[in-house]
């Protein structure tokens, strides 16, 4: 698939929603297409008719990504996401 730059979308993203901090990633599905996926910790709720037109303003050409909420998103060392940790975290296997 096509790499996007997730920087600015999720610098974006986190100021349209007052968010914590956005984490924006694809991975692929059982069928083997890359979905894209959105990583939200905040502190306060966010209301779906705040979220629903800040993903169709930043998500240009991306309808359908499926959208996490998050106590807290994984950092490391450098204060970076850390985006392996954040996929573990969201896709665990089931015991």
């Amino acid at each position: 698939g096509d790499k996007i730059a997730v920087e600015p979308i999720e610098a974006a993203l986190q100021n349209r929603l007052d968010a914590d901090a956005v984490c924006v990633f694809a991975t692929p599905n059982a069928a083997g297409t890359e979905e894209l996926h959105v990583a939200i910790e905040s502190r306060r709720k966010i209301a779906q008719a705040t979220l629903a037109p800040a993903l169709q303003a930043e998500l240009k050409g991306y309808p359908h990504a499926r959208v996490h909420f998050v106590s807290a998103i994984s950092r490391n060392a450098s204060a970076k996401i850390d985006r392996a940790a954040l996929k573990r975290l969201l896709f665990k296997s089931p015991s």
